[in-house]
């Protein structure tokens, strides 16, 4: 029996992007963050949402045609995952992107109304995201007692879980991925209805 990932891999996708837009309006409720709690809080939904990326890019593999290792489809770490698929040349992430209309070229060349266009100031890489997973994943951890210094946070600590929190909301929040061939354009907060969408297209602008 085939499992739903196998059947509707848009619609499972979509089901992680809901998470992970929950995950960062929690964030955004943090922000800016200015207590330990409230950093360790954001950090938190961070970890979860990055490890959300690594599960979509494994649903992404999965439907490749090539088969995965069950300790890769078991990984339970972001950093494992997204190495692992990397090393397979099986790494697909998210592509911030935006959705217009198309100019009169575009029009003429490729015949469509509408075009997806790349964001590359958006785009985070696979150590960028592990980079910031090591610094969540530390602010997880209960702070030591006995460690001088480490019941507070300093305030470079304040300002850097802020702008990782803001660059995976850049990164996510209009993208475009492959599923199977299939090219989705996943908006977190659409602007007509602020609502979650996925929706399967042509892509003819990178």
């Amino acid at each position: 029996m085939k499992t739903k990932s196998q059947h509707e891999p848009g619609s499972v996708y979509a089901d992680t992007m809901l998470r992970v837009r929950k995950h960062l309006e929690a964030m955004d409720q943090k922000l800016p963050a200015q207590t330990l709690e409230a950093a360790e809080d954001v950090a938190m939904h961070g970890r979860k949402v990055i490890e959300a990326i690594a599960y979509g890019s494994l649903l992404i593999a999965e439907h490749s045609g090539l088969s995965l290792s069950s300790s890769l489809r078991r990984g339970r770490g972001a950093k494992a995952i997204l190495g692992g698929l990397e090393k397979r040349q099986l790494l697909a992430l998210p592509s911030p992107s935006i959705f217009r209309d198309a100019n009169a070229l575009e029009r003429a060349m490729h015949n469509v109304m509408r075009v997806i266009e790349g964001q590359p100031d958006r785009r985070l890489t696979r150590r960028q995201l592990e980079a910031m997973y090591g610094r969540f994943h530390a602010l997880c951890h209960e702070p030591n007692p006995y460690a001088r210094g480490r019941l507070s946070v300093t305030p470079k600590e304040l300002e850097q879980v802020g702008a990782d929190a803001r660059s995976l909301r850049r990164f996510l929040e209009r993208h475009a991925i492959s599923i199977n061939g299939q090219s989705f354009f996943c908006t977190l907060w659409d602007a007509g209805d602020g609502q979650l969408k996925v929706v399967p297209l042509s892509k003819v602008a990178a």
